[in-house]
């Protein structure tokens, strides 16, 4: 039913969008640019005049029957296809697709598509700095930042050429795609995360590994070859171009990486002070930007400089200030236990860390004592999810529970000395008391900007 969908018979159509946030709100501009009828239903009631849905026919505060008066139903992100009016399409046999999945078939300028449950921003954002410093007419967007649909938007509005979509991908994304397909796909790793939303680990990973279900002899897939799970599915795919970008058998780069920086062929070639990023994490990071460069061909020596330049992303170690001796980490983006745990091999000792949200499943923090062991001297949990991380950890590191996140950052200022590193990274969603991670982060900066500055 999908195959007959084209921008020839796109126009006159009735779509129906679950979802009134920045996606859903882009896939109906674009739909509309295309001369399709947009319908956009949403179960909350956010502000029409705020949110921009005024502008479209819609119905807010539920899912009516009208959804289902449709040709095609988009249906964004952050709603699983378990409610009730999907699974209404679904048996009447209406086409549900994901945002990037309708934003991808206006546009013929090759993807880049980078998923993973750890890493995947910094990775994307780095390739998007090696291409724009390489003048490639780079887009960056999706998971983070803007939909993917409003970067199509801008692309029919600009006619530019030489154009890009470099985009970050979820699982939720990746859970209804039929004809999605980058050029080239990257996966940095697969660890547990949103186990709330999928009904086991094997289900979140099929999501994450549909990222290639259609990838050609043409295209492409950079993954980390020191993921178990990741090479276990894909030792038996065929067809794409596959490559490891952190594994011995990557011949064409020769590219390591150790404590001290990048080497090729033994020779240190990106010593770790020339980094403005920290943490062996990021190592791997690098190496899939580089990996995604050398398929673009861009020369080594401009690669290389693109990367010394490259100063990070907000919300993900981001140094907020060294004051007095203690240094302020946001890493608010860290979401869940292997991203903290990344973040804490970032530091040798002396660190507060700042643990709480709300959980995305049963999670067992026990999970990062090998990393605290040595590193934490404190810590402070908040949240809805903070009161069981203190039942875990509290026999065994100093610890302090706090519902309200403000209080629980007073506190810590309050107590943190000269030569602490003081590190929010939650290793939880931010949903309890904020709108998103980089609410949360944001909230963290501006409390600690203000004590420093009211002691200065």
């Amino acid at each position: 039913m999908l195959n007959g969908i084209t921008n020839d018979t796109i126009s006159g159509m009735n779509i129906s969008i679950i979802g009134a946030g920045k996606s859903g709100l882009s896939a109906a501009n674009l739909a509309s640019i295309l001369g399709a009828h947009p319908f956009i239903s949403d179960a909350a009631s956010p502000d029409p005049q705020k949110s921009g849905i005024d502008k479209y026919n819609h119905e807010l505060g539920g899912h009516s029957k009208k959804v289902l008066d449709s040709d095609l139903i988009v249906i964004s992100p952050g709603i699983p296809d378990t409610i009730p009016i999907i699974r209404s399409a679904v048996n009447k046999g209406i086409p549900v697709v994901s945002e990037i999945e309708f934003a991808s078939w206006h546009t013929n300028s090759p993807i880049i598509a980078v998923t993973g449950s750890n890493g995947k921003t910094t990775t994307t954002f780095l390739i998007h700095h090696l291409l724009k410093d390489s003048s490639y007419n780079s887009h960056i967007g999706g998971n983070m930042g803007v939909p993917f649909s409003e970067l199509v938007v801008e692309e029919l509005n600009s006619h530019e050429l030489n154009t890009i979509h470099v985009l970050e991908v979820s699982s939720f994304q990746l859970e209804h795609i039929y004809r999605f397909s980058p050029f080239i796909a990257v996966i940095t790793n697969i660890s547990p995360d949103h186990l709330d939303r999928y009904d086991g680990m094997e289900a979140y990973i099929s999501a994450k590994m549909n990222i290639i279900q259609n990838l050609g002899p043409d295209d492409h897939i950079l993954y980390n070859g020191n993921d178990n799970i990741i090479n276990d599915h894909l030792i038996h795919i065929n067809g794409p171009q596959k490559k490891s970008f952190v594994s011995e058998s990557n011949e064409k780069t020769h590219l390591v990486y150790s404590d001290s920086g990048i080497f090729e062929n033994d020779k240190c070639i990106i010593p770790m002070e020339n980094l403005s990023i920290r943490g062996p994490h990021n190592f791997e990071n690098i190496l899939a930007a580089v990996s995604v460069a050398d398929i673009l061909d861009i020369p080594r020596e401009d690669i290389y400089n693109s990367i010394k330049s490259f100063v990070g992303i907000p919300h993900r170690l981001e140094l907020i200030i060294d004051a007095d001796g203690i240094c302020f980490y946001n890493d608010s983006k860290a979401t869940n236990l292997a991203s903290c745990s990344a973040a804490l091999n970032s530091f040798e000792e002396n660190v507060i860390l700042i643990l709480g949200g709300i959980s995305k499943g049963k999670t067992d923090y026990t999970i990062l004592f090998s990393q605290m062991e040595t590193r934490v001297t404190h810590v402070f949990c908040y949240g809805e999810e903070g009161e069981n991380i203190f039942e875990q950890i509290n026999n065994h590191f100093p610890s302090t529970y706090h519902r309200n996140f403000s209080v629980a950052i007073d506190t810590v200022l309050s107590t943190c000395t000269i030569g602490d590193t003081v590190l929010l990274s939650p290793a939880c969603a931010s949903f309890d008391q904020f709108r998103n991670f980089e609410a949360r982060g944001e909230k963290f900066k501006q409390i600690v900007l203000e004590h420093m500055g009211s002691i200065a």
